[in-house]
């Protein structure tokens, strides 16, 4: 099947299922704070529910870069509500949409999760989340029919992405920098040997990072296994597939180890590919 083919046969499944089916945090798990209300306050209700704390805040990959290799300080700058709604867009879905109109939201760019809202009250009654409707398909295999057992290579352009990756033996730094300059939340890193793949470091790294001051001249392949001496809870494991693997298994790998990206490799372990869970979104909710 070509991917046009894939994507129709999986936009038709999750058609026929409303939103509300896949699981979602409990109405007393969810915080939902009016758009008048004053940042300050919110974040005091926030804080109030533990959802954040000081500890919380990390700079951006940016002010990492900018601080590390010319020791600069970071510029403070005023954050504003509409600051914050431009890199999280409210994009929602209404209790009576499908699932496949959920997978389009969440192919969005930016859009990691939905909020599921009462067409008739306004209301915000659900939230999904990228790895939410992954867990689904996983959950719901039966109900998807034999697409998800054709391998990657017959669904080009899938997976296709090079993939940015770094040397074990360079400086942590250069790893911050690649996932800033490139715009991307993870990347590869390989051995300087053989460019074979070894580790992933990402952005949720950067909470251990900071927490630990973590030299940046050091080597990405001491950062790595500092973190799992450490046995640190935030690390994303290395997931990797090749392109025979199939749909169903690639997918399968993501939600097991609770991770947002496969690495694909060739038969020395080189990388060749990735596939993110937004690339499974957009073939989740594509129409075409």
């Amino acid at each position: 099947m070509t991917r046009e083919e894939v994507s129709r046969a999986l936009h038709r499944a999750l058609a026929q299922h409303g939103a509300l089916a896949v699981q979602s945090p409990s109405q007393a798990d969810l915080v939902v704070i009016p758009s008048s209300t004053p940042l300050l306050d919110a974040f005091g209700k926030l804080i109030g529910r533990n959802f954040i704390d000081e500890s919380n805040w990390q700079p951006s990959l940016g002010d990492l870069v900018k601080i590390g290799s010319k020791g600069a300080p970071v510029a403070a700058t005023a954050v504003t509500v509409s600051y914050l709604a431009r890199r999280h867009p409210f994009s929602y879905v209404y209790t009576t949409d499908s699932l496949a109109v959920v997978a389009s939201r969440l192919a969005q760019r930016e859009v990691h999760r939905v909020p599921v809202v009462d067409k008739a009250t306004g209301e915000m009654v659900a939230l999904i989340t990228q790895s939410a409707l992954v867990q689904w398909v996983v959950d719901n295999k039966a109900l998807l029919g034999d697409v998800l057992r054709h391998p990657l290579k017959d669904i080009g352009p899938l997976g296709t992405s090079p993939v940015v990756s770094v040397c074990a033996t360079s400086p942590v730094l250069d790893a911050f920098k690649l996932m800033d300059e490139h715009k991307i939340s993870a990347v590869g890193v390989v051995s300087q040997a053989k460019g074979d793949l070894v580790a992933t470091v990402s952005s949720s790294d950067i909470k251990f990072f900071l927490r630990t001051k973590f030299p940046m001249t050091h080597t990405v392949m001491e950062f790595v296994q500092s973190i799992n001496d450490q046995m640190v809870d935030i690390r994303s494991p290395l997931i990797c597939a090749s392109r025979n693997t199939p749909l169903g298994d690639v997918i399968g790998r993501m939600a097991k180890a609770k991770v947002h990206r496969v690495f694909l490799v060739d038969g020395k372990d080189k990388p060749v590919g990735i596939v993110s869970v937004t690339d499974v979104m957009k073939l989740l909710g594509d129409r075409k």
